[in-house]
């Protein structure tokens, strides 16, 4: 890695640290959130809703310009934005200004990370799935410390659930600073930056699009309802914040491990979605509280790689375009996000939460199929080419 490559590498993944401690932080400070403003877990779940519709909308409009006006420079500018997002959120008096700053915070964090992604993709290009399984490792570590900066600051130092919040904050609003000195040059392929206004996605996007979709609604889904699900069984436990932290935890050394296998990208998407069908499968049954505190952990392990090499995939399939392709995977991930916790909140108040987690099993079925027709998507185009070399 050149010295440059290695400059860029570590702001992104520096930037992904902080973006997870908002990721996390947002997750533990939602009770305390719906306590001071006198609201209920409807609103609350809202809250979450309209972060991923930020994300969605910007990761959307800005992707496909960033190809056009620089990655550093549009990463540069919404570092700003997700400032002006935490500003209006940590301040915020009403829930009306609440809720605009979750929005906003939501436009920054999308932007960011989608285009850092594609950026790495242009950089590092063959070996783009390792680094972006590395930088990915940065933000599961930010998820998992952010509460316990958050406990800290509220039990020892008299801070309430604004602290990390601002730490994020203030780091992505100074990101244009490094960029700034980052004298790595982008790679635009020139034959195909005239193609850009046209909104043609190709079939093996769409099938990771399905897969994307997917890896988050398993993300938030499982996250989101690890402590509900454990109340269920035993209204006793005292283990599901450590449970919690364990299923982000274990995603780190998993996507290390797996960042030296992405030229077997498709074959570890089919084995990692296979087996989370498995694990839903069996977390639909009266398993326990250790046995379902197992298999969420081994669903962590499971579900590390995905979005990573999900998205590098992503990227692969347009060249010359990977802000735009990241700008798509992104909106992906926005809509996982905000549906999967709606969904399974729904059936769980009709069902139960162990019977709702079929509707999780049924989704990670999905992608392997959506997997397996990327592949074959994928044979038929190398064969293609070959045929017309030849």
């Amino acid at each position: 890695m050149k010295k440059q490559e290695y400059y860029l590498f570590t702001i992104v993944s520096v930037m992904l640290f902080m973006l997870g401690l908002e990721a996390g932080g947002f997750q533990y400070a939602l009770l305390k959130i719906s306590q001071e403003f006198s609201i209920g877990n409807a609103v609350t779940g809202m809250l979450v809703t309209i972060q991923f519709v930020g994300i969605i909308v910007a990761s959307l409009l800005v992707g496909h310009a960033a190809d056009r006006i620089g990655k550093k420079r549009v990463i540069a500018i919404f570092g700003g934005v997700f400032f002006i997002g935490v500003c209006l959120f940590t301040k915020a008096n009403t829930l009306a200004l609440l809720m605009l700053g979750v929005f906003v915070v939501g436009m920054g964090y999308g932007v960011s990370e989608s285009v850092s992604s594609a950026l790495l993709a242009d950089v590092f290009s063959e070996k783009a799935g390792m680094y972006l399984n590395w930088t990915q490792s940065f933000f599961c570590l930010g998820t998992v410390v952010s509460p316990l900066i958050m406990e800290q600051m509220i039990f020892r130092y008299s801070w309430d659930w604004r602290g990390s919040f601002w730490i994020a904050g203030i780091s992505l609003g100074l990101i244009f600073i490094p960029f700034r000195l980052c004298k790595i040059k982008e790679k635009a392929n020139t034959t195909t930056i005239h193609k850009i206004n046209n909104f043609t996605i190709p079939p093996e996007l769409c099938f990771l699009i399905i897969a994307m979709v997917v890896c988050v609604s398993l993300e938030n889904g499982i996250g989101y309802f690890i402590d509900t699900y454990l109340w269920q069984i035993d209204k006793q436990n005292q283990i599901s914040a450590k449970v919690l932290s364990v299923f982000w935890l274990v995603m780190i050394p998993s996507k290390l491990l797996n960042a030296f296998w992405y030229r077997y990208k498709s074959k570890v998407l089919t084995i990692c979605f296979s087996s989370l069908t498995v694990l839903l499968f069996i977390l639909t049954l009266p398993i326990g509280v250790k046995g379902a505190a197992i298999c969420f952990i081994l669903a962590g392990i499971f579900i590390g790689p995905l979005w990573p090499m999900i998205m590098a995939m992503g990227t692969e399939t347009m060249k010359g375009q990977a802000g735009k392709a990241a700008g798509i995977m992104t909106a992906a991930t926005g809509l996982g996000g905000a549906s999967a916790p709606a969904v399974l909140g729904k059936l769980s108040d009709q069902l139960g939460i162990q019977k709702s987690f079929i509707v999780l099993c049924i989704f990670s079925a999905v992608a392997v199929i959506a997997i397996q027709l990327y592949m074959r998507n994928e044979k038929i185009d190398i064969k293609n080419e070959k045929n017309i070399d030849s």
